[in-house]
């Protein structure tokens, strides 16, 4: 299977989490009206907790739904909110403008080209723990399949 496929199967999965379980422990489908939390990004294949960003896209908005979804997840350590944020091919943010993507609890940063080297991310994305605490405190996040150019961010 394709490192896409694979991510497009992931990122279904996570719009897929609005399964709940009843009484008997059967589980069935609910519909997930939720608002979404990325409304520049392209939401409508997957549902509200699966952004898909676009190089046409401003700046400023992409910026505007990162923070968004990092100031519900930063603190989310046993929550239950999932979400995806791909990256389609392109440059991403400048030197002189740089692109800064915190990643909270339970969230995927992923690029959606063929390699590494077809989403390329100008500025930072990191990864901070409560109070700002190293590693111990960083995990139930991911980022794959982008190229980080690094430039100095709020984040650092």
């Amino acid at each position: 299977m394709s490192r896409i496929a694979r991510l497009m199967v992931s990122a279904a999965l996570l719009g897929a989490a609005a399964l709940t379980a009843t009484a008997a422990g059967a589980e069935h489908a609910s519909a997930d009206t939720s608002p979404s939390l990325c409304p520049d990004a392209v939401t409508a294949t997957f549902g509200p907790y699966v952004c898909v960003f676009t190089p046409s896209m401003s700046q400023a908005a992409i910026q505007t739904d990162v923070n968004a979804i990092y100031a519900r997840q930063a603190n989310n350590e046993m929550g239950t909110a999932r979400y995806a944020l791909l990256f389609e091919p392109g440059t991403y943010g400048s030197q002189n403008i740089p692109l800064d993507i915190p990643v909270g609890y339970y969230t995927e940063v992923d690029g959606l080209g063929q390699d590494p080297s077809a989403v390329v991310i100008n500025g930072g994305v990191t990864a901070i723990g409560k109070n700002g605490s190293g590693a111990l405190d960083t995990f139930w996040r991911s980022v794959s399949n982008l190229t980080i150019h690094v430039v100095p961010t709020a984040d650092g």
